[in-house]
């Protein structure tokens, strides 16, 4: 996968001269399926526009999930954000004799802020910045540009004489609808290490909290439409599902095949127990639930059964022949001692190829 993408980065390298310079440059990074939004909000309002819905999600709601355990970051998209548009008198810049790009060069140089030092006063010490960006569409209306040529008086050149400022909105590139209102969509991150329900969990807490305290203007809609933690609770289930029929399945066949309500029991007790005693050794080697290792549970829960089934059987066949409970374990498993290695080798063999796979496909599996 490294040396996929450094091959892609250079020859990424070599195609840059033949690209524009006016457009952004392009960017190669890896798909990491971690990256994909555990929870993603609809937010729409009846009573808003576009522009103050979206400066609601980015300012205000999206920032109380940052700090929940778990939470990478949250995403915004949809709405409006605001622009200035800045449509410039063409004829009366160049009778100033000026162009396009003198009006750009002093528009970003005025709009700028920068440190203004320290301040000792003796016991404390004060860093002060000066702030020169513009805050409304007067000010930046009411921008000196240049002097006027005339000889006799000097008369200042604003932005406003020059070009018409109109405050709008930028075009909208992704369009959100909940309840056929335009919406805004926020999109929540785990960090890579983070349990995916957990995680949501957290997020629903806080937003109910929110709710409760009043948090959410009344006028706001809020509801969930991806949620990642349903497919993982989903799979869970059927995870257990699936042991707990099986497990009543085989202790039903072998009671029908064996007879001894007995040898089912044991059976029936082996399956809990080795179920208890994975989840202890994948605590203390710090794995978590997965497709791989609910498969591998999966598999070996098969394998216990099936082998336990063998071993008992073999060991009820030496005891019908009147050997000690003692003797008739020695001698029966001596018999499928080698059959039963034999069988999970084999099983392990067919598995132990996908522990190689690469790309996405490797980094779902693990």
């Amino acid at each position: 996968m490294i040396k996929r993408q450094r091959d892609a980065s250079t020859r990424l390298d070599r195609a840059k001269r033949f690209l524009p310079n006016t457009i952004e440059p392009a960017v190669i990074y890896k798909r990491d399926p971690s990256q994909i939004p555990v929870l993603e909000f609809a937010v729409s309002s009846p009573a808003r526009d576009s522009v103050s819905l979206r400066d609601w999600v980015d300012y205000d709601f999206s920032r109380w999930f940052l700090n929940l355990p778990g939470v990478a970051s949250t995403e915004v998209g949809g709405g409006l954000r605001k622009e200035i548009h800045i449509i410039v008198n063409q004829e009366r810049l160049a009778s100033l004799g000026h162009t396009f790009q003198d009006l750009a060069n002093v528009l970003a140089a005025e709009n700028q802020q920068s440190p203004g030092g320290r301040i000792n006063t003796g016991s404390r010490e004060f860093t002060i910045r000066t702030s020169g960006r513009f805050k409304t569409v007067e000010e930046l209306a009411a921008l000196p540009l240049w002097f006027t040529a005339n000889t006799k008086t000097k008369d200042i050149v604003r932005l406003q004489d020059v070009a018409h400022i109109v405050q709008t909105h930028e075009d909208e590139r992704l369009k959100i609808r909940l309840n056929s209102l335009p919406g805004v969509k926020m999109s929540v991150q785990k960090q890579p290490q983070a349990n995916t329900t957990s995680v949501v969990d957290a997020v629903m807490k806080q937003l109910n909290w929110m709710r409760e305290q009043h948090l959410i203007p009344p006028d706001i809609n809020i509801i969930p439409v991806g949620d990642l933690s349903t497919y993982v609770r989903h799979a869970l289930r059927n995870a257990t599902t699936a042991v707990v029929s099986g497990a009543i399945l085989a202790m039903l066949v072998v009671y029908l095949f064996l007879g001894n309500i007995r040898l089912t029991l044991v059976i029936g007790s082996a399956i809990p127990i080795a179920i208890l005693v994975t989840f202890i050794l994948m605590a203390m080697g710090g794995l978590t639930l997965n497709i791989m290792t609910l498969g591998g549970l999966a598999l070996g829960v098969g394998l216990l059964v099936d082998n336990t089934i063998v071993m008992l059987e073999n060991i009820n066949r030496h005891q019908q022949q009147g050997k000690t409970p003692e003797e008739a374990s020695i001698h029966a498993a001596a018999e499928v001692n080698s059959a039963i290695i034999a069988s999970i080798s084999t099983n392990l063999a067919a598995i132990l190829p996908f522990l190689f796979i690469s790309g996405l496909t490797g980094m779902a599996l693990t």
